[in-house]
């Protein structure tokens, strides 16, 4: 799916981008799939190349699991963490074109 583009002449996912980094301020821009979509714990997600998996932290949004604490992971100072079938564990500190929420997390 091809983003739109936007009144101003940015795409919606540049557009939510822009949001995110005046949200967040200076951590940085969250972790969001190339459609716009803020990525989140749980998430199912493809991060390109056949490979898929599920969010399992994101420091980005501070969403940890007992499985993935804070303690041991927050050193990575920004991203996602995906668990995937076919990589393992794989660390995205920023947003790609590749990656998309297949099925959000749900709850």
């Amino acid at each position: 799916m091809t983003p739109r583009p936007s009144p101003r002449g940015t795409s919606d996912a540049a557009a939510a981008r822009a949001s995110l980094f005046r949200l967040s301020g200076e951590r940085g821009i969250a972790v969001i799939d190339r459609n716009g979509r803020l990525i989140r714990v749980g998430d199912r997600v493809t991060i390109g190349n056949g490979i898929t998996g599920v969010v399992a932290f994101s420091i980005d949004t501070d969403e940890f699991s007992d499985a993935f604490p804070r303690e041991q992971w927050h050193y990575l100072g920004r991203g996602i963490m995906v668990r995937s079938e076919q990589a393992g564990l794989v660390h995205l500190s920023e947003g790609d074109d590749d990656i998309e929420v297949i099925e959000p997390a749900s709850g």
